[in-house]
């Protein structure tokens, strides 16, 4: 007898990072987005390590239609100060470019009822040899609704605040989610990532499955 650990049907968006990975669970959580001359995949994979702290790793793959691809690394431990609130120091890589990104966030994950909002937001400076810049600061904020038990549909509205002088640029991201199993093991989100600023572009599809190892009741 496994310990339910969350509904992936409720707060199950598609960009933002919610809840917290339960004690000693674990969760593999593979993305791909797909854009006009390129396809992203990345494989995130979660361990809970106590109540109140978990962490993630990522590595992604930019595979463009022409042209050579790129790599990418993350990394971030969650300290929740409260279950709905986590503060989080993000790190962003990408292996052969001269800079890294430490990114302070804080993620918020709320329900009541039918309905959850899940928001993060941070500061992304970079951190190069030549110098630093202070980056932008991206806000996702993801209110969504449950329609049933296993499945549920959100609008994101994912704003980027550049420090730099740069537009302001921003994705509208409907999309829905959904459980797999009655046990909330197996879960899925797609969106479709619609640009409206700094101007209108073409559309692109994101797409997660979550799979959790839950720990065992009494664990």
């Amino acid at each position: 007898m496994f310990a339910l650990l969350a509904s992936l049907a409720l707060a199950a968006p598609l960009n933002p990072w919610g809840s917290a990975t339960a004690p000693g669970a674990a969760l593999v959580n593979p993305f791909v987005y797909i854009y006009p001359e390129a396809v992203n995949p990345i494989l995130y994979g979660s361990a809970g390590l106590t109540k109140g702290v978990d962490i993630y790793f990522g590595y992604g793959q930019l595979i463009p239609t022409s042209g050579p691809g790129a790599a990418s690394l993350e990394a971030f431990p969650r300290f929740f100060v409260t279950d709905s609130v986590a503060l989080v120091p993000h790190l962003y890589w990408t292996p052969g470019v001269d800079g890294v990104v430490i990114a302070p966030e804080v993620h918020v994950n709320v329900s009541a009822g039918r309905f959850a909002l899940v928001a993060n937001v941070g500061w992304r400076p970079v951190i190069s040899t030549s110098g630093f810049s202070a980056g932008t600061v991206p806000l996702i904020v993801a209110p969504e609704v449950k329609l049933t038990e296993r499945f549920s549909g959100y609008v994101e509205v994912d704003p980027t605040f550049s420090l730099v002088g740069d537009p302001v640029g921003m994705l509208i991201v409907p999309g829905f989610g959904m459980t797999l199993d009655p046990d909330a093991r197996h879960g899925l989100s797609a969106g479709i990532q619609i640009p409206v600023l700094p101007a209108t572009g073409a559309a692109s599809f994101g797409l997660w499955y979550c799979f959790t190892f839950p720990v065992e009741e009494g664990a």
